[in-house]
């Protein structure tokens, strides 16, 4: 089998063109009402009917060698091409339940599955998420580009006059508009940075690196080995260290954590070696080695540790896959490596990571100083580049239509079921991709939770996510590359747990000082409106969903019923169609299994005006 190396890239500019693609509908997401695209040239193709959308897509030239960009992809593709012939004859890419894209060609005015042999004119048009690249909503991208979102008050209900109708038309167009101007000037923006543009962040950031600071040839790993060093990575750090309801206190975050742990040295990728039961591999190489260690009795750990589905960070004796860097400065807190099983160590260093964020981060200063809007963009791929290292390559799914199914595919992988009109493939393995470095992504992480234990033993937080933290004490803080910034001054909080919080205080916003009320509650990530206690609430604005006192009420009644748009998958899974709401019920569970508490019962820890502290999980 031939191999590939990850080697130096030249950039390839983007020749096709950019439409815009949005639709409406009511009846609980079940019936189509209208459709605009937002063409290349300006004009615009406003459709009735799915039967409109497809004619044109088929008969219209200019879709031709086209992408179509959408924000929620998603919601418009199925929306417009499920229950339609049509949609057999489009490759669709997932990321989970999210739609990569969805892509067709298109010949003699006909849309077709393969491109076949036909290639003197470009054919394919693809179907395309901005949330691929920024989980922005379609009002925040109008921002970002300067066209207003419009407003219309009875959206996802049948118009009752053609004025409303008219109304909904102009505001569909609108935001057809808005996610094609927003794509135009992204790939814009890519390409001035030399960026060669593809269909994620992720993916066009590789590129950028690739063009402009990969230096020489890696070859990716054995597949066995990049399995044993995917253990050692490990995400960001989410623990609540107290609970109840605290008084004034500082929320600090990083300014970006992992482009500042993308200064640091990492394992030259191409001097692998393996050793065994040498401990002397861990003290003076970089790598990731499988160990048996024990931790003392200390407040903070500094190891996480898989707990089944959730990573605590517990005392006591485990084992687990570990970073080098995190093993020694884990020795340093007091920790013991009692056995070293297996080291997965490299002969050399690099700086891989440093050019890149070090020019990314000089530009994106001056575009921020000079509000230029491209800022956002330079933002996004400083952020975007290191995970792409640990794309997986196990356990991943391909969804074939049915009518595209042949005798070979189901031979070749046999575990594979029928939902509706799709079949599920499972591969338990695919081929690697040619940048499957996860001791480079593995490495990033455990720089950035090095930044924060540090912290953490000094400030003794209430609460850490990831890159941020809860404190009482006043720590020095400035906007520079991996150092601590003030977000916000806290008057009063709630802490459940980790995800599950409230806060209200003050923080300074455009020279101005405004009041926050931020309640999270882990599960309404994506909820637009709730029903709780007979009472519907609705997410508006910064508003989400209840205040400071009634997060505290819902405490006494945490359940909570909602509307929820089904995305493909599950659709699929629930027989039902893509984009129809239907209501789900929760009720969410207020302990906190990440450590161990005091008091268990959060009801009487608020009711009594409480903080509670808590000790971490020993392991035996």
């Amino acid at each position: 089998m031939r191999v590939f190396p990850l080697q130096p890239t030249k950039q390839k500019l983007f020749h096709g063109k950019v439409h815009g693609f949005d639709i409406e509908t009511c009846d609980k997401g079940l019936t189509f009402l209208c459709a605009t695209y937002s063409m290349h040239d300006g004009s615009y193709i406003k459709c009735f009917t799915k039967q409109e959308v497809i004619h044109a897509l088929k008969h219209d030239n200019r879709f031709k060698g086209s992408i179509v960009s959408c924000t929620n992809c998603g919601y418009d593709f199925f929306g417009s091409f499920f229950d339609t012939p049509d949609i057999a004859n489009f490759q669709v890419l997932f990321r989970q339940s999210h739609l990569i894209y969805a892509k067709t060609f298109i010949r003699n005015n006909e849309l077709r599955h393969e491109r076949g042999n036909y290639k003197k004119e470009p054919c394919y048009c693809t179907f395309i998420d901005t949330l691929n690249f920024a989980p922005y909503s379609v009002k925040k991208l109008g921002e970002i580009i300067n066209i207003p979102k419009m407003e219309y008050a009875e959206l996802g209900k049948r118009p009752k006059s053609d004025k409303q109708f008219t109304e909904l038309l102009d505001y569909n167009a609108n935001d057809a508009l808005i996610s094609r101007q927003y794509m135009m000037k992204l790939i814009r923006d890519f390409e001035s940075l030399g960026a060669t543009f593809k269909n994620t962040l992720a993916s066009t950031a590789m590129s950028l690196f690739r063009n402009k600071y990969l230096l020489k040839k890696y070859y990716t790993h054995h597949p066995y080995v990049l399995k044993e060093l995917f253990k050692g990575y490990y995400g960001g750090r989410t623990e609540a260290f107290s609970r109840g309801i605290t008084g004034e206190c500082y929320y600090y975050d990083f300014n970006s954590m992992y482009p500042a742990a993308m200064l640091n040295e990492f394992p030259d990728p191409s001097t692998l070696k393996i050793d065994y039961h040498n401990i002397d591999r861990v003290r003076h190489f970089e790598g990731i080695s499988h160990v048996r260690v024990f931790c003392p009795d200390m407040k903070y750990p500094v190891l996480p540790f898989r707990n089944g589905t959730k990573t605590i960070f517990p005392t006591g004796t485990f084992t687990g896959y570990y970073c080098h860097n995190e093993l020694r400065y884990a020795v340093e807190q007091g920790y013991v490596i009692m056995d070293v099983y297996k080291s997965y160590y490299f002969l050399r260093t690099t700086p891989i990571f440093r050019n890149y964020v070090t020019d990314l981060y000089e530009l994106r200063k001056k575009m921020k100083l000079a509000n230029d809007p491209m800022e956002v963009t330079v933002k996004l791929l400083m952020n975007g580049l290191y995970g792409k290292f640990a794309q997986s390559f196990i356990g991943m799914d391909d969804w074939v239509h049915k009518s595209q199914v042949t005798i070979e595919m189901i031979e070749e992988c046999p575990d594979f079921e029928q939902l509706g009109d799709y079949y599920r493939f499972r591969q338990a393995e695919v081929k690697p991709a040619i940048y499957c470095f996860p001791e480079l992504s593995a490495y990033v992480t455990a720089y950035g939770r090095i930044m924060l234990h540090r912290k953490i033993i000094e400030t003794k937080p209430y609460y850490v996510d990831t890159d941020s933290l809860m404190t009482t004490a006043k720590i020095p803080h400035s906007l520079e590359l991996g150092d601590l910034k003030l977000e916000m001054g806290i008057i009063s909080s709630v802490i459940v747990k980790p995800k599950f919080y409230a806060f209200y205080g003050m923080k300074y916003e455009n020279g101005k000082i405004v009041e926050i009320e931020d309640v999270k509650i882990k599960g309404f990530a994506r909820v637009n409106e709730i029903v709780w206690q007979g009472q519907r609430m609705r997410f508006s604005g910064k508003k989400k969903f209840f205040s400071f006192m009634e997060f505290i009420g819902f405490l006494n009644s945490p359940k909570a019923a909602y509307e929820k748009i089904s995305k493909f998958k599950e659709a699929m899974r629930r027989c039902l169609k893509p984009n129809q709401e239907f209501v789900m019920e929760k009720k969410f569970v207020l302990d906190d299994d990440k450590r161990v508490w005091q008091e268990h019962d959060m009801c009487e820890i608020v009711r009594n005006n409480m903080i509670v502290d808590s000790v971490p999980i020993c392991i035996k």
